[in-house]
């Protein structure tokens, strides 16, 4: 892992931790109260010193950054995870099956594919009510079909590997020799596809909490936090420039991380199949 990687990887880590351990640790539920506007390394009439400043309401930044880094990382790896595990099995079976499965499957990731995403996750997110699990599950029907057509090609080149042939012959059961062998060797581009993901959720999830479609207030989340510094950009920018920042480093680091397993899965794949051959 490079040295980048690394660096991203510890800090997710203290991200997850801070959001776990500060707004618990912090005062009125979570929020620290000043009596109004406070830039950031200021002080409020209390004492209370605030590192990013605070909103109109008073409520400290870092605390409400924090808040929401627990809805935003939450959805972003569950929509990402139940993105890719839709898009495993479908290609997974579509590549195995070949024949008419893989055809209806393929056109249907064909043509998902050709709709915007965005326009998608506005249609889904207008049709149900706003929230967490909303979005999760709209990410979740959103973005299976890239995942489905990189395991459809690997499953396809796996299946002809010689330990799938001699497996075959042996008797073994088509639905054990595919999700016990042949789909753990093509497997890699879904983890590193899951990997990247978690910051287009993120993103996603932000924007459509942006627009009002997404987690709703009082419940924090960095893109409705942004929407609501959109009318004191000039009197107070630090209330939507701190959690964009927090947004923009996240979705860095999560892809930089993606990147390094990316090229350590490439390299390690190719050893294995040339163990196989």
């Amino acid at each position: 892992m490079t040295r980048a990687a690394r660096l991203s990887l510890w800090c997710l880590v203290a991200l997850a931790v801070a959001a776990a351990v500060v707004p618990a640790m912090s005062p009125q539920d979570g929020q620290v109260l000043a009596d109004g506007l406070v830039e950031p390394l200021g002080r409020d009439g209390s004492g209370h010193w605030h590192l990013f400043g605070t909103d109109r309401f008073g409520r400290d930044l870092v605390v409400r950054i924090l808040v929401a880094a627990r809805l935003s990382l939450a959805i972003g790896i569950g929509g990402s995870l139940l993105a890719s595990a839709v898009g495993v099995a479908v290609g997974a079976w579509a590549g195995w099956s070949r024949g008419v499965v893989d055809r209806v499957a393929m056109a249907l990731a064909d043509m998902l594919l050709a709709i915007p995403r965005l326009i998608l996750l506005l249609l889904v997110a207008a049709l149900w009510q706003p929230g967490a699990g909303t979005v999760v599950l709209v990410l979740a029907v959103t973005g299976w079909m890239g995942v489905a057509r990189m395991i459809r090609a690997e499953v396809l080149g796996v299946r002809e590997l010689p330990f799938v042939q001699g497996a075959t012959a042996l008797g073994s059961r088509p639905a054990r020799l595919l999700w016990r062998h042949v789909v753990p060797n093509a497997i890699g581009p879904a983890i590193v596809a899951t990997t990247l993901g978690v910051g287009n959720a993120i993103v996603l999830e932000s924007g459509l909490a942006f627009l009002g479609l997404g987690v709703q207030p009082p419940d924090p989340s960095w893109g409705n936090m942004i929407a609501g510094g959109r009318e004191l950009i000039v009197t107070a920018p630090w209330i939507a420039i701190a959690p964009g920042l927090a947004l923009i480093l996240t979705v860095l680091a999560t892809t930089v991380i993606g990147d390094a397993l990316r090229d350590h899965l490439s390299g390690h794949r190719v050893v294995v199949l040339a163990d196989r051959a």
